[in-house]
């Protein structure tokens, strides 16, 4: 194994039809089995495979207009405010979900690595 290369390559493929991409990876089975890295792939694409919806997917993130903003610091200060609370859910799935993830990612790996048949001297 080429110890000089990373286990893992991610490539964002942009220009598809409808404005859509697409995400090209390349993962090394040292680092992920076949089976860890589908349900990887399902939890970050599947709404349903997961309690949150995709990133992308997040109504609460939609465009808005921007409205015009006071220029005083502190009248600029309750709408700061106001944004980040309504950010808080977004990024509370988001952590949550990356959560999930890693813990199954970690379960699988104890798992593996626990004999099945421990060894009695």
């Amino acid at each position: 194994m080429d110890l000089s290369r990373p286990l893992w390559e991610y490539h964002l493929i942009e220009g598809l039809a409808d404005h859509r991409f697409a995400v090209y990876t390349k993962l090394h089975h040292a680092m992920v089995d076949g089976a860890g890295a589908m349900r990887l792939a399902n939890l970050a694409t599947d709404a349903a495979a997961s309690f949150a919806p995709p990133f992308w997917a997040d109504e609460s993130r939609q465009p808005y207009e921007a409205s015009p903003r006071p220029t005083s610091l502190l009248k600029l200060l309750p709408a700061a405010i106001q944004d980040e609370v309504k950010s808080l859910p977004s990024l509370v799935r988001g952590l949550a979900t990356t959560a999930q993830s890693a813990l199954g990612v970690a379960t699988d790996a104890i798992s593996r690595r626990s004999p099945k048949h421990p060894v009695r001297s």
